[in-house]
């Protein structure tokens, strides 16, 4: 048996994440973006397709298919399961408030916009970490704060930390 090359799964590894719940059939490893602030790992939802269109010979539709029948309907059933990155928002674009069951209106989190990278599967809003720094520096809030206040924005959120590779 051939061994794959997983590069994204040695990163993991390498940020010092143990233990974590990884996609094993398929894989999916080029479609890692990052980790979340509470340890799960995060995956794009079109790098996703785009692994099957290329590993299987799936059309666009097929792959999507596939992917909510078999991938994102098993997420439940996970211990500490992964997350998956399915949109990517426009802030001022009402379809995507409606995810959020908002109007433009109700919208509270005009100053955190700029941080926004997407909504998740289980429909929680995912931060970059680079809101961390905006709290830090902006806020004058310590990491320990910025942490707690991220816990009290709406829609459960979580913060994508990217993988880096270690020197």
């Amino acid at each position: 048996m051939e061994t794959e090359n997983r590069p994204n799964r040695d990163l993991i590894e390498e940020n010092g994440y143990e233990g974590v719940t990884i996609f094993e059939n398929p894989n999916y490893d080029s479609a890692i973006i990052g980790m979340s602030n509470e340890g799960r790992v995060i995956y794009d939802y079109e790098k996703m397709a785009a692994y099957l269109m290329d590993t299987d010979d799936m059309t666009y539709e097929e792959a999507i298919e596939f992917i909510e029948y078999n991938t994102i309907r098993a997420i439940p059933y996970f211990p500490n399961g992964p997350t998956v990155l399915m949109e990517i928002p426009d802030m001022d674009d009402e379809y995507f408030l409606s995810l959020l069951g908002l109007d433009a209106d109700e919208l509270k989190l005009p100053e955190y916009k700029f941080a926004i990278v997407g909504i998740s599967h289980d429909y929680r809003v995912i931060y970059d970490e680079k809101i961390y720094d905006f709290l830090m520096k902006e806020k004058n809030m310590t990491s320990e704060e910025a942490e707690k206040h991220i816990d009290t924005l709406p829609f459960s959120p979580l913060v994508l930390i990217p993988l880096t590779k270690k020197e």
